[in-house]
This record gives C-alpha cells, sequence and structure tokens, in this order.
C-alpha cells in the first residue's frame, strides 16, 4: 500500500482532531490519532493528515525544533512505508507532539532517537483502532 501524506493545514481540522482524537503516549512523545472512518476496498493510495510540534519549553534554539521536527516527520514516512504498511491505512490523521527536553546542538539526535518512539506510538495507535473500531483484521 502506498501512503501520501499531507500537513494539516486549516485550524478546524486541527482542533478537530485534538478535541476527538485518541491519546497514545511514550516518554518522549504523544501522538493523537484519528481512525479512517472508511476503508475502500481496493484503494491503492491512502492519505494521511499530520501535524508536528515542538514546543519552545523543549529547546530555545529553533535549530534544535526544527530538526527534531524534521526527524519527526522522516520517522512517520519510514513507519508507514517499512514497519507498518498493513496497518497503518487505518490511521486518517495524526497529531505529534514532542515533550522531553533535548539536547543542546542539533547535531547530538538522530534519527534511531526519534524513530522507535513514533514506530511504537503508531503500532499501539493501529493495534487499538483494529481491536476497538474494526473487529480485527482476520
Amino acid at each position: 500500500m502506498n501512503y501520501k501524506f499531507e500537513t494539516i493545514k486549516k485550524k478546524k481540522e486541527l482542533e478537530d482532531l485534538l478535541k476527538n482524537g485518541i491519546r497514545f503516549n511514550t516518554v518522549n512523545l504523544r501522538a493523537i490519532v484519528s481512525p479512517r472512518k472508511s476503508i475502500a476496498s481496493g484503494e491503492n493510495v491512502y492519505n494521511i493528515r499530520f501535524a508536528v510540534q515542538v514546543p519552545k519549553k523543549t529547546s530555545k534554539k529553533a535549530v534544535v525544533r526544527n530538526r527534531i521536527k524534521r526527524l519527526l516527520r522522516e520517522s512517520l514516512r519510514k513507519v508507514a512505508k517499512e514497519m507498518l504498511p498493513e496497518r497503518f491505512f487505518l490511521i486518517e490523521s495524526i497529531f505529534l507532539l514532542w515533550r522531553s527536553t533535548a539536547p543542546s546542538k542539533p547535531y547530538q539526535i538522530h534519527l534511531q532517537d526519534v524513530l522507535p518512539n513514533v514506530s511504537s506510538l503508531c503500532e499501539n495507535a493501529c493495534v487499538f483502532i483494529d481491536n476497538k473500531f474494526r473487529g480485527g483484521l482476520n
């Protein structure tokens, strides 16, 4: 399956996701997920809306916050493409919020620091949505 990622740009869409989404947490990251309402069989490309936020409390340096945002986006793409391609279609939109403090230098944070958090959150979200809303894929 192929996934096309689109950023959430409208304030109303983001507010609806924050209000009605399902929350999942790890030590460093929070995800708010909205399940897909209907799944069209035979659909080749699934659109997934996403937003990423790294608050100023994480790091005062914009360079560090921007690096974390880039790593979160890349992690989300990797999870959809390589780790959970058969289940990721259950998610319609996702909001990722980095919660812990970051290193002082941008080169001190790497993809392998961010990827496990995003992967575990997405896997938990897919399993939860599959069990609760879809009644299992099998």
